[in-house]
């Protein structure tokens, strides 16, 4: 079994979380990572994003926050299809703008050695973001457990 230790925020304190407000991206020493587009749905509002720090359950702010975009609901309709040579993929139904959360990696969470040993016959995603630090490599494996993200491409 693989703990991932508490990402060291104890919850920020803001009633609207923003890029101005001291919020968990902040506390964490990272950018905040989304905004409302016009259709009040939150969407990336950088170019190019490493980590992203959500809002929690140890947070002042509530479910509507903009800074817990991958803890609602699936919003963009997907379709899983056969291809005629590459096996299985996901589309989208209609337009995604651009930016948008669409849905979440989801599936069990191994160490390298295991990964390396399901190489062959798994959905690896690997989550090393600190492997050179601390020698932890973790990878999520969503073969068993996983969801519709599997299958994208």
């Amino acid at each position: 079994m693989y703990v991932i230790e508490h990402s060291g925020v104890n919850g920020c304190r803001c009633k609207t979380c923003s890029k101005d407000s001291d919020c968990c991206p902040t506390l964490k020493k990272q950018p905040f990572p989304y905004k409302f587009d016009k259709h009040n749905r939150a969407v990336l509002r950088l170019q190019r994003v490493g980590k992203i720090y959500e809002c929690g359950d140890l947070c002042s702010c509530g479910p509507d926050c903009v800074n817990r975009a991958s803890q609602k609901p699936k919003e963009m309709p997907l379709c899983l299809f056969k291809t005629s040579n590459r096996g299985w993929g996901v589309k989208a139904v209609t337009n995604i703008p651009k930016g948008s959360f669409i849905l979440e990696y989801v599936g069990e969470l191994i160490g390298q050695a295991e990964a390396n040993a399901r190489a062959e016959t798994a959905y690896l995603f690997d989550l090393n973001f600190d492997s050179r630090k601390d020698n932890r490599f973790f990878t999520i494996d969503a073969f068993k457990y996983g969801n519709l993200s599997r299958f994208v491409n």
